[in-house]
């Protein structure tokens, strides 16, 4: 027997910018809080983390979702299938810009993610027993590359440094544990940790 529960989210968004310093042509100037699954069928308000209303193109998860339009304003994320980890990430293309927000999936160990910048406009991500890593700038995904030594090399778009501040987001994951969310702020595309 399946129980469905049902929660509407309203998405938290932090300020990330200050004004008119945001990306050209992003609909959403702040950082979008990771979106917490509790039960089978989970709501999220549009409204909520797009700065002005938009219709989007598309949206999609790399996890057992399905995710269905409710309304203009209105996602419904449905578990389609037993999650294997407790971290993925949704995609939401509007007007054929693809942002990205991480989806937590209940309770879960915790891993240590440590990072270093390795070079101009890159970061090398280490966590011990970790499958996989999730990076973002601002709200758009970010390719990991996974190396031999276990460690993951991020690369930081170049137009990134054309922004006065940005982040840069990563959070490492397996079947069973997940990091918390590094968030390492950017002035010009490097870090800027004091």
């Amino acid at each position: 027997m399946r129980v469905w529960g049902l929660l509407i989210i309203t998405i938290g968004l932090y300020s990330c910018s200050s004004p008119g310093s945001s990306y050209k042509d992003s609909k959403i100037t702040s950082l979008a809080d990771p979106i917490e699954l509790k039960y089978d069928t989970t709501y999220v308000l549009l409204d909520s983390l797009f700065d002005q209303a938009v219709e989007l193109d598309s949206s999609y998860s790399d996890g057992p979702f399905e995710i269905i339009s409710v309304s203009d304003n209105m996602l419904a994320i449905i578990k389609s299938s037993p999650t294997t980890k407790p971290i993925y990430q949704l995609s939401l293309v509007v007007d054929e810009i693809p942002y990205a927000v991480p989806l937590r999936v209940g309770n879960a160990s915790m891993l240590e993610l440590k990072w270093e910048e390795s070079g101009k406009y890159r970061i090398t991500a280490f966590a011990d027993q970790s499958d996989g890593l999730y990076a973002f700038w601002e709200n758009f995904a970010l390719e990991s590359n996974r190396q031999k030594s276990g460690e993951y090399k991020v690369a930081i778009p170049s137009f990134a440094s054309f922004e006065k501040r940005s982040h840069l987001r990563l959070v490492a994951y397996n079947d069973s544990a997940v990091s918390s969310i590094q968030l390492i702020p950017l002035r010009k595309a490097k870090p800027d940790i004091e």
